[in-house]
């Protein structure tokens, strides 16, 4: 009787993880692929900023087409080419900009910037790092 039973539960397991299978590859078939982040050309522009006092980053791209289906645009922050990076914004991408004011950016220091694309549990590889100087 014990042998009919780990039969039964094999199979049960069996049974559950083909079905798990298979709607995952039906959501895969029905979404597209999400576009390269590189896409968007995203530009940054450094702007005075009166409300704190100092400079802000303001970061524009071109609006991905809707049908893309992308949930946000995250942008990420890091002193150095290699890191540690740091998000400070996840934006809708049909808006197509961002202004970067909660971070403090040191006149004469070089900032580098880089973004990817999230959909549902998925997202994209980020982008080249963008340099980005803070002049006065």
């Amino acid at each position: 009787m014990s042998h009919v039973k780990n039969v039964f539960v094999t199979f049960a397991v069996v049974m559950l993880l083909a079905t798990f299978s298979s709607c995952t590859q039906i959501k895969a078939g029905l979404e597209s692929p999400l576009p390269p982040p590189e896409t968007l050309q995203l530009q940054a522009d450094v702007m005075d900023s009166s409300n704190i006092g100092g400079k802000m980053v303001h970061f524009s791209w071109t609006p991905p087409d809707e049908s893309s289906n992308i949930d946000l645009v995250v942008i990420e922050k890091a002193e150095n080419l290699q890191g540690p990076w740091e998000e400070i914004a996840a934006a809708r991408p049909h808006r197509g900009y961002y202004q970067e004011k909660g971070s403090i950016f040191r006149i004469g220091r070089i900032y580098y910037f880089r973004v990817f694309l999230t959909r549902g549990g998925d997202q994209t590889k980020p982008t080249k790092p963008m340099e980005v100087l803070i002049t006065d």
